[in-house]
């Protein structure tokens, strides 16, 4: 529980490639969805979810498709910050493979 009760919150990760936005979200262990005021972590694709219809739409207007929307919950911090540190470890492995290649 967060000190003094307080409320979670949401930040957006806008990686330069989408293969590597795919990798970051397939890999970051928390439980994936599109909802918010849930007491646990979720992520989602935004673009994605949101606005599946109007995908070139939005693309348009300068927002990429490959936005990975978090809703920062209950959690202890610490746990969230080590799981998107992991995650985050295994996207440069995957960059390096990538650029390997």
């Amino acid at each position: 529980m967060r000190k003094d009760g307080s409320y979670g919150n949401v930040l957006s990760i806008i990686f330069h490639d989408p293969r590597t936005a795919q990798h970051f979200y397939n890999v970051f262990n928390v439980c994936k969805g599109s909802g918010f005021g849930t007491n646990f972590t979720l992520a989602f694709p935004y673009v994605q979810l949101a606005n599946h219809w109007n995908q070139d739409k939005v693309a348009r207007h300068g927002v990429p498709r490959h936005i990975i929307r978090i809703s920062v919950e209950l959690e202890d911090s610490r746990q969230i910050v080590e799981t998107v540190k992991r995650a985050l470890k295994s996207v440069d492995e995957f960059e390096m493979k990538k650029d390997l290649n």
